[in-house]
């Protein structure tokens, strides 16, 4: 008898570490136990739209350097269209590139492209910085912007690409900061705020 209620025991006891241990013994119907960090945790949202040049509001400056093009603080205009309208409004992109000849010898075929972005709409702001490159005709840029307004606490990073005046973009909204890059943030300036067209939209 003693054996056999040994026996019975220790199938209780290994059928308990089988699932999960002490969480069995609860009374059937009994919810489990809330994950409290889960439901406040923010969410990331993956997002795609388009970006679409539609004025220069300044030309900047530009110089030949031993065969580079350097231009300087060329100030451009686009409409951000996206699915999540957080991002969409109008942007203004201050780039910065360096424009070299590509192997077969043409000036400024190729360019490493610098600069920031500020993106606003009704409620709040994007700004930050970008890196990217033109290469076989075909530009893409890189942002990593922080909100404001009712952004704020939240970044925004976004990849736009392509030629002509439109490009496709595909980005993340996520909660917090914009991570180190290269051991420091990336900085901010400040961008002029609505500034004139200085050319008509693509018709």
């Amino acid at each position: 008898m003693v054996k056999d209620r040994l026996a019975r025991a220790a199938l209780v006891i290994s059928v308990l570490m089988a699932f999960g241990g002490p969480a069995a013994l609860a009374q059937e119907g009994e919810p489990p136990a809330a994950d409290e960090g889960a439901a406040s945790t923010p969410a990331a949202v993956s997002v795609f739209g388009t970006s679409t040049l539609v004025g220069q509001a300044s030309p900047g400056t530009s110089e030949l350097d031993g065969g580079v093009v350097r231009v300087r603080d060329n100030q451009l205009v686009t409409v951000e269209a996206s699915s999540d309208p957080r991002v969409a409004g109008q942007a203004t992109i201050t780039v910065n590139f360096d424009a070299y000849p590509d192997a077969s010898g043409l000036t400024g075929a190729t360019q490493v492209r610098f600069g920031q972005m500020r993106l606003e709409n009704e409620d709040g702001a994007w700004a930050g910085s970008f890196t990217g490159s033109l290469a076989n005709g075909a530009f893409v840029q890189t942002y990593w912007l922080e909100g404001s307004g009712a952004y704020e606490g939240y970044s925004y990073v976004v990849t736009a690409g392509g030629s002509g005046n439109t490009w496709r973009s595909q980005g993340l909204i996520f909660p917090g900061a914009i991570p180190p890059m290269g051991g420091t943030s990336l900085p901010i300036d400040a961008i002029e705020r609505d500034l004139p067209l200085a050319v008509a939209p693509p018709g």
